[in-house]
């Protein structure tokens, strides 16, 4: 399940869940056999958007969706950026609210993936400060 999550996502692909909370949606255009691993997967997507953030499915998709960011982050980084952005990335002010939405009870995956993007955000701060 951390390849497709991963595989959406970096396709530009975002996972959403209908307001009953019964059925999971995507927003953007999947790709070539996207629509028939989402169908073959929609049990354990629904339960990662669903449930519990600190394990199981839930904890498995935030954990996948972070790990791809950081790389994304990592790929575009220079090399003399390195410490800056480490260094941002460290900050309480900053992490505080990625672990806030990771660990929030009842709090949602999208809480999470927009918390995990304003973290990422200031990696991207302090990246052009340093050049």
């Amino acid at each position: 399940m951390g390849a497709l999550v991963a595989g959406l996502y970096s396709a530009g692909v975002q996972l959403a869940l209908s307001d009953d909370g019964k059925r999971v949606g995507v927003v953007g255009d999947l790709g070539p056999g996207m629509e028939e691993a989402l169908k073959a997967n929609k049990e354990k997507l629904l339960e990662m958007l669903t449930g519990d953030p600190l394990s199981g499915a839930g904890w498995e998709g935030r954990r996948v969706l972070y790990k791809q960011a950081l790389l994304w982050l990592d790929e575009r980084t220079p090399e003399e950026a390195n410490k800056r952005v480490t260094a941002a990335l460290c900050r309480q002010d900053v992490i505080e609210g990625l672990n806030e939405a990771w660990a929030k009870p009842g709090g949602t995956f999208e809480e999470f993936r927009m918390a995990l993007r304003e973290y990422i955000e200031a990696g991207l701060r302090a990246m052009k400060e340093a050049q």
